[in-house]
């Protein structure tokens, strides 16, 4: 192992970072092309995919950001809908052109974790953690969809790396980055600007140990700056303060109802979804949500055991899905390579606790976690911590290395006459 890390240190970051991306892209093309239904067709999987594309679509057209002609919409975040309006409006509506873009995002991601392993541990530790995103599944899947985790794993994945890199050489410009990285992130998925705040919570009670209060307010401060426009947008459509979107209620009724178990109800035409014939679109998250804090307030146990159960599928390696035609998908993201690995995973974040160069990773889990305790898990859920997690995996590897030859050199030694 030592001898090999040798080796890959003599190879130069530029190389290694080029090696990488080349290794992710071409998994990601081979997942398209045997899969799906290739480069130029319309993804077939992903959810949201229409919505985010009929949103690109008539916000070209319009200029108004909806899935229904011109009108107004502040149901989910605008971030990829805008990135498929930039791409389409670049390429002439090109679907090849759109899905490569999504394969470069989270490719580029392979790159950064690279980077991020380099900046910290050394090439070797950064080329294997680099290398294991690259071929990982649960990514090549995700970037085959014109779904948001590409383009929001690419922004969260790029803001923690200039928190890195200002932890390793203290310049202002890294945490404006981050906070706008954040911001962008934010716009996309909601989670982008809460882990901005989460982070400056975070500083606060642990004193500044890993990220002073003042560093971490700067890069929540431009966090705000970004996504405010669209906050007063929102403003503007609804009369309501929606910091980017109103898809909170839903999502938090789907994972706290009556019918929940270790998996929301699907599909969303289910009668437990069904809405007031009266009520209005500026209503329907306010009306979710008050069913689902009701449902917990009445139901603690029962809350606690499902908040348990969204945590085991968040970190299991065979998820569940509720989507009988994902489930080989899942469990293919779920075994190669996070289910090897995972033991070795998570005997690093028990044992490495003390690295103060890991507070961040630990500090961006715990989020998830959080959040999925609340909500919902699997392997699409777990991808944007998935670079991290791999990461803690070759700290363990490496560890567990250096023990064994610690124990055989202690076994071979000669034994000495006192």
């Amino acid at each position: 192992m030592k001898s090999q890390s040798r080796n890959i240190s003599k190879i130069g970051a530029p190389a290694l970072f080029l090696a990488v991306v080349l290794i992710s892209v071409a998994v990601k093309i081979g997942f398209v092309m045997l899969f799906d239904s290739g480069l130029d067709a319309f993804p077939g999987e992903g959810s949201d995919n229409i919505f985010y594309h009929t949103t690109a679509v008539n916000w070209l057209e319009t200029g108004v950001f909806g899935d229904k002609g011109g009108i107004p919409t502040v149901g989910m975040p605008p971030g990829q809908s805008a990135f498929l309006a930039l791409l389409y409006g670049v390429s002439g509506g090109s679907f090849a052109f759109a899905r490569l873009a999504q394969i470069l995002l989270l490719s580029l991601v392979a790159g950064l974790t690279f980077l991020t392993g380099k900046a910290l541990f050394g090439n070797a530790v950064g080329f294997a953690a680099g290398l294991l995103i690259a071929v990982d599944p649960a990514h090549a899947y995700l970037a085959a969809t014109f779904l948001s985790e590409p383009l929001f794993i690419f922004l969260m994945c790029l803001g923690i790396y200039f928190l890195v890199r200002q932890r390793v050489r203290s310049h202002w410009a890294w945490l404006v980055g981050a906070g706008i990285c954040f911001g962008l992130a934010g716009l996309t998925r909601n989670q982008g600007w809460l882990f901005a705040g989460f982070l400056t919570l975070a500083a606060i009670v642990t004193r500044g140990r890993f990220i002073s209060i003042r560093r971490a307010l700067v890069g929540g401060i431009f966090t705000v700056l970004v996504i405010a426009p669209w906050t007063m947008r929102n403003y503007f459509v609804t009369g309501e303060f929606v910091p980017v979107s109103s898809e909170g209620g839903l999502t938090l009724w789907a994972s706290n109802n009556p019918e929940f178990e270790w998996r929301q109800p699907m599909p969303m035409s289910l009668e437990i979804y069904r809405l007031p014939d009266t009520i209005q679109e500026q209503e329907v998250d306010a009306y979710y949500r008050a069913r689902a804090l009701e449902w917990i307030r009445a139901h603690p146990a029962q809350f606690l055991l499902n908040g348990i159960r969204k945590v085991i599928v968040l970190y299991h390696f065979d998820p569940l899905s509720a989507r009988a035609e994902m489930s080989a998908l899942f469990r293919l993201a779920g075994l190669i390579p996070y289910g090897l690995t995972l033991p070795i995973i998570l005997a690093a974040i028990v044992t490495q606790w003390r690295d103060a160069r890991l507070w961040l990773f630990y500090c961006y889990i715990l989020f998830t976690t959080l959040l999925t305790f609340v909500f919902w898990g699997d392997s699409r859920i777990r991808a944007p911590i998935q670079p991290y997690l791999y990461l803690f995996g070759v700290l363990g590897l490496r560890q567990l290395i250096v023990w064994w030859k610690t124990r055989r050199r202690d076994d071979t030694a000669p034994l000495t006459e006192h």
